[in-house]
């Protein structure tokens, strides 16, 4: 990018966000919002690094030592952390330039953005849907244009959630990948919780995966389409799902049927195996009583993880949806969904089918496949643990060989 280009586009970021943020209220912090012309002389510095001085959007649970972090929580408003969580480090170290925070539910605590400090960040496509959550506030500002960069956090899907209702790209990174620190609530390093890359396309997404680690993205041994073989399940008997996700996910991947090994699936095994280990270090992430011990958990997660690779041994991949449900209308009182003629739980519909990678660690890319009603629709792309390079190189496999659906 040339010296014009680069000021013409950080010019363009901000009119977007004067532009679009009293509507949608992605952000909590703007950094230089009234001085475009530090923000040009500041990235014109880091034009050299890896990440050549582009805006960099935080979530607002991450710590950075020159914004506030709030974890969207009364008590946190005006906590300003000393230091910069490994990730954000990172980032400036490989050149990024952090330009705002993003908006998230309390803690992190939701798979909708609201809070009592920032109000409710709205769905890019629709003010009145929800973005989802929790790193709503992120996936909302790259498709706003803020940004073509963002990081967020996911604990049961709250990177995939907001990623595919927004229609945009995230990496939920192997469990251990990428370092946990500065992170509100807390996150245990190894277990479940992760923090990971969000972005407008799958060449950004690696970029910044690449940044947030600290290193150079492996070179992995990159296959063909027709060398690939993918499992996949439009849906699954144990969780009910809208018929038109699975009709949009059945329509895309039709594109693939002979061009490579695609097989299919309707019942995860071991799925009963999910619930308790999600569960229980959830409630100890958040100090709630658990009647285990983190240990025993641990044990269980690691049955899980034993049999999604049992499942995914003979596949290079493993499509699933995100979640049941389309954005939905703002729903602050976390009422039942009716799915396919069904009542279901709010958080079953939305987290039940992020929850198997959660718990087994497995690394996901969340990959947009088209639209229904205008609204995006994506699908999990999951893969081997510690395989995350290979996974981006399937999803842009995959991508370039497939072309999005839209749907009424």
């Amino acid at each position: 990018m040339t010296d014009n280009a680069r000021v013409e586009y950080l010019r363009k970021i901000y009119k977007n966000i004067k532009q679009f943020e009293p509507m949608f209220n992605a952000l909590t912090t703007i950094k230089w919002e009234n001085d475009i012309n530090q923000v040009i002389e500041e990235s014109q510095m880091l034009k050299n690094r890896p990440l050549k001085g582009m805006p960099v959007i935080v979530k607002d649970t991450i710590y950075t030592r020159d914004l506030p972090t709030t974890a969207g929580a009364v008590e946190y408003r005006k906590f300003q952390p000393d230091h910069d969580a490994t990730v954000v480090f990172n980032i400036r170290k490989n050149g990024g330039l952090i330009i705002a925070k993003s908006n998230t539910p309390e803690f992190a605590e939701d798979y909708q953005t609201f809070n009592d400090v920032f109000g409710v960040t709205n769905n890019p496509y629709n003010p009145d849907l929800t973005a989802g959550g929790s790193s709503g506030g992120s996936a909302a500002s790259i498709a706003l244009g803020y940004t073509d960069m963002a990081i967020g956090s996911d604990f049961g899907g709250s990177l995939r959630v907001p990623a595919s209702f927004c229609g945009i790209y995230s990496l939920r990174p192997t469990i251990n990948r990428v370092e946990v620190d500065g992170h509100l609530p807390a996150l245990e390093p190894g277990i479940i919780g992760t923090i990971g890359p969000m972005a407008s396309s799958l060449p950004v997404l690696s970029r910044l995966f690449a940044a947030m680690t600290g290193q150079s993205l492996n070179s992995p041994e990159s296959k063909s389409l027709g060398e690939l073989r993918i499992l996949l399940s439009s849906s699954l008997d144990e969780i009910p799902i809208q018929p038109q996700i699975t009709d949009a996910i059945l329509q895309w991947s039709n594109q693939l049927q002979d061009k490579l090994v695609l097989d299919q699936f309707n019942s995860y095994p071991g799925f009963e195996n999910l619930h308790e280990p999600y569960i229980g270090i959830y409630r100890l992430l958040y100090g709630k009583p658990v009647s285990k011990s983190l240990s025993y958990y641990k044990e269980k997660q690691q049955t899980a993880q034993q049999q999604i690779d049992n499942l995914m041994k003979d596949y290079d991949a493993l499509i699933l949806p995100v979640t049941s449900i389309q954005p939905y209308p703002h729903s602050f009182d976390h009422s039942d969904f009716m799915i396919a003629g069904e009542s279901v739980n709010y958080w079953v519909a939305n987290g039940y089918y992020s929850r198997i990678a959660s718990v087994t660690g497995n690394p996901v890319i969340t990959l947009p496949i088209g639209r229904i009603a205008n609204i995006p629709v994506g699908i999990q792309l999951i893969g081997h643990r510690g395989k995350d390079e290979s996974l981006l190189e399937i999803a842009s496999t995959l991508e370039a060989s497939t072309k999005r659906v839209m749907l009424n």
